[in-house]
């Protein structure tokens, strides 16, 4: 990211927020600030998908991703944030190149390997969705989400097989509430 890019960025941040409901971590919009544990992050992209069912029949449970930038490193991590029994939160931690998996995804194959990991990884949900950028709300894509676990509950896999077949995966892991704060923010 050159220099005029990570100013164009930081000049998005909305202003100072204090107080903010954890709510609101379903509300987020470009240029929110968070504290993830000791990094700090703006919103670039915020993402709202709704699960759909095979035939692309629109079902109630819809979610919120974050395309986050590190204000230290200028790296891109995302933010999952869902609303079930309670909030929950998952962080991407490392990317994973598709060539890396023992299989491609577009089987749904109950087991996967990553290469250099020796523990296998065990298809735990299998979800169909559409998204939109809240940018563009009348534009929308299909996506097949498969979440991937180790044995021992440490190592998750999340895997995105978009329509023609391509796909992303990364490790990810869950957050808790506290791991988060919310310092810049408006409400509509």
């Amino acid at each position: 990211m050159i220099l005029e890019e990570k100013l164009s960025l930081v000049r998005t941040l909305l202003p100072p927020a204090f107080g903010v409901n954890s709510e609101t971590l379903l509300a987020l919009k470009v240029g929110s600030g968070i504290r993830i544990k000791d990094a700090l992050y703006v919103v670039k992209r915020a993402l709202t998908y709704q699960e759909v069912s095979k035939k692309g029949n629109l079902k109630y449970f819809k979610w919120r991703e974050y395309e986050l930038v590190n204000l230290r490193t200028f790296e891109t991590q995302y933010l999952e944030v869902e609303k079930d029994d309670r909030l929950c939160f998952y962080m991407t931690d490392k990317k994973v190149p598709c060539g890396m998996l023992s299989d491609l995804p577009d089987g749904k194959p109950r087991k996967l390997y990553v290469e250099g990991m020796d523990d296998a990884l065990y298809l735990d949900e299998v979800c169909h969705a559409r998204f939109s950028d809240n940018a563009k709300p009348e534009e929308h894509e299909q996506v097949t989400m498969l979440d991937y676990e180790s044995k021992s509950g440490e190592k998750l896999l999340g895997v995105e097989v978009w329509g023609e077949g391509n796909c992303e995966a990364y490790f990810y892991s869950e957050l808790d509430l506290q791991d988060m704060e919310i310092f810049a923010h408006e409400n509509d």
